[in-house]
C-alpha cells in the first residue's frame, strides 16, 4: 500500500492540500462581507455576533453537503444564488484549521521519511506544516485555490530557503527532481488509452450501493456503513474492504499522532478500492 501511495504521492498531496478548503471557515473580513451583503439585501436583521453562529453552523458541515437551504434557514427570507455563490472560500479568504494542516503535513512526511529512506532536515514535519502554512495564506494576488504540486514544490524551495538559506540546496534539488519524475510518470500513465475489459467481478445493486455509500463516508470523513447483509460479504475483495472499512472505523475520530497517518492510509486504500469496484460495475452494467 506504501508503494502504491507513494507512485500517486504527488496526485495525492494536491487533492489533500486543496481538501483543506472542505473544512475550512470563512476569516474575519470574510465573515464580515458576506453579513453586510446579507444586511445590504435586507435578508438579516440580527447583530454580527450571531450571524457569525449561523456561519460556524453552516461551514461545520462537509462542503459535500452544504446546500443554499442550509443557510436560507437562519436568514429573514432565502438568499438569492448570487449571494450564495459569494459563500465559496478560497485560501485567501478561508481560515484552515491548524489540526487539518497539521495531518497533511504529518502525512507527507511520513509518506517521504519511508519512500525515501531518509529522515533529512528538508523532510522533517516543522518544514513541511510551514511550507503548508505559507501556501494556505497567500499574499494579495498570490494563487489561493486549486493548487497544484507545483505550487507546493515552489513553497517548499522558499520555506527551506528562508530556514537554513542554500545550505540544503543540493539536497533539495535532488528530492524535487524525485518527485517531479513521479509526477512526470503520473501523468504519462493518465495519458495513456485506457481499455475497457469486461470485469470478472460483478456486484449486485445492494453491493454497489454499500460500496458507493462506503467511498461518500470515507470522502467525506463520516463513519463508514455497514454491510447491509447479516451475513456480510461474500466476495472475497468485498471481504477485504469490510475489514479495511472497519479498520478506518477504530482509527477516524483518533488525535493521537501516532494513529493519524495510519487512519489517513488508510481512508485512501478506502476511496482507491471503492474506485475500482464502482466504475467497472457501472460499466457492465
Amino acid at each position: 500500500m506504501i508503494l502504491e501511495m507513494w507512485g500517486q504521492f504527488p496526485k495525492l498531496l494536491e487533492q489533500n492540500i486543496n481538501g483543506l478548503l472542505d473544512h475550512a471557515y470563512p476569516n474575519p473580513t470574510k465573515a464580515f462581507q458576506l453579513y453586510k451583503s446579507c444586511k445590504m439585501e435586507d435578508l438579516w436583521s440580527e447583530n454580527f455576533a450571531k450571524f457569525s453562529g449561523a456561519l460556524e453552523d453552516y461551514f461545520g458541515k462537509p462542503r459535500q453537503l452544504r446546500k443554499k437551504s442550509d443557510f436560507d434557514r437562519f436568514l429573514d427570507r432565502p438568499m438569492d444564488s448570487e449571494i450564495f455563490k459569494s459563500f465559496h472560500l478560497t485560501f485567501r479568504t478561508g481560515l484552515v484549521a491548524e489540526e487539518a494542516l497539521h495531518n497533511v503535513a504529518s502525512w507527507a512526511h511520513n509518506l517521504m521519511r519511508i519512500s525515501l529512506k531518509t529522515s533529512t532536515t528538508i523532510i522533517s514535519l516543522d518544514v513541511l506544516t510551514q511550507t503548508l502554512q505559507t501556501l494556505t495564506t497567500p499574499a494579495p494576488y498570490e494563487k489561493e485555490i486549486n493548487f497544484e504540486f507545483e505550487d507546493f514544490c515552489v513553497s517548499w524551495k522558499k520555506t527551506v530557503g528562508k530556514l537554513y538559506g542554500s545550505q540544503h540546496d543540493h539536497e533539495l534539488r535532488g528530492v524535487l527532481r524525485e518527485l517531479r519524475e513521479l509526477k512526470t510518470q503520473i501523468e504519462r500513465d493518465e495519458a495513456k488509452p485506457v481499455t475497457v475489459v469486461t470485469p470478472t467481478i460483478y456486484l449486485t445493486q445492494t453491493e454497489l450501493d454499500w460500496v458507493e455509500s462506503l467511498r461518500s463516508a470515507a470522502l467525506n470523513k463520516l463513519k463508514a456503513p455497514k454491510f447491509p447483509l447479516s451475513k456480510g460479504p461474500s466476495k472475497q475483495v468485498l471481504m477485504e474492504l469490510e475489514r479495511v472499512a472497519q479498520l478506518y472505523e477504530i482509527v477516524r475520530v483518533t488525535s493521537l499522532p501516532e494513529l493519524i497517518k495510519h487512519r489517513d492510509n488508510t481512508r485512501a486504500t478506502i476511496l482507491a478500492r471503492c474506485d475500482e469496484l464502482v466504475p467497472s460495475n457501472k460499466l457492465a452494467a
